[in-house]
């Protein structure tokens, strides 16, 4: 019996959604109508509007990881019931406010001995996902004053692992592109590929990257030693925190003290 009142509801559901999708439609012409009338016509590639909702899907994919399931509909046991671990514009905003609060040279890009600030587009995907990704560092014909993209899923695990993740990826390919066909000798990328490659280890480097970004941002900012030696003097070179938080670390430990020596050591001897 209950099951027959159960259908016998949905069924009222279903059949009132075909009228609103009816009514939607008739206006949508009516619209349509109008505009041709007043001479304004609109034109829309399937294609384009096609390989945008594809993106979009690969993008969740990628946020969701290789593990993941791919979920495309909204499921109670995933929703966050505090709006502040929700990815909504504000949230994320304030996120990567944190994250560039710390490491201050996140969004800045240096191109011809210019340095300007550059802050991506940011992409809220439908969907759920552990991490933040980024999809491309800026334009390929336009590496000076392009914004890129960076994709954070609207339901995540932990926003703030997110946000930092998708900063990591960011840093990541940014130098990347920057060192190119020499990713694997130079800069941020190579120095780390090359510790990567010396102590054996196995998985994505870039991965491996992001992890200790994470570590980075959110322990070692703090004074907590979480990374390897040889990690931490490649962050703390190439990617350093802002220069209070460097004043304040260099007395909380004899580890930071020593990096801090060797930045006034370089840049004595004008290497740094």
């Amino acid at each position: 019996m209950n099951v027959c009142r159960f259908l016998s509801n949905k069924d009222k559901e279903l059949a009132a959604g075909f009228i609103t999708y009816e009514n939607v439609k008739n206006q949508l012409n009516d619209l349509e109508e109008k505009a041709s009338q007043e001479g304004v016509s609109s034109s829309l590639n399937s294609k384009t509007l096609e390989n945008e909702f594809n993106t979009v899907r690969q993008m969740i994919k990628m946020v969701i990881g290789r593990q993941g399931n791919h979920i495309p509909f909204l499921m109670k046991q995933y929703f966050r019931s505090n709006i502040r671990d929700i990815g909504t514009r504000e949230n994320i905003i304030m996120e990567f406010a944190a994250v560039e609060a710390i490491d201050e040279g996140l969004f800045k890009r240096t191109f011809k001995r210019q340095t300007n600030r550059i802050v991506p587009y940011i992409i809220l995907v439908p969907g759920y996902g552990e991490k933040g990704i980024c999809w491309e560092p800026f334009e390929k014909f336009n590496r000076a004053t392009s914004r890129g993209r960076v994709a954070v899923p609207i339901f995540p695990k932990d926003l703030k692992i997110a946000v930092i993740s998708a900063a990591a990826d960011l840093r990541w390919q940014v130098a990347k592109e920057k060192a190119q066909h020499y990713w694997m000798e130079e800069g941020l990328t190579g120095r780390y590929y090359q510790w990567f490659s010396e102590k054996k280890m196995r998985g994505d480097v870039r991965e491996s990257f992001i992890q200790d970004y994470i570590l980075w941002i959110t322990r070692e900012s703090e004074g907590t030693q979480k990374l390897d030696k040889d990690v931490r003097g490649i962050f703390w070179r190439n990617i350093p925190f802002r220069q209070e938080l460097r004043d304040s670390l260099r007395k909380r430990g004899f580890v930071y003290n020593e990096l801090y020596k060797k930045d006034i050591n370089r840049s004595l001897s004008d290497g740094y």
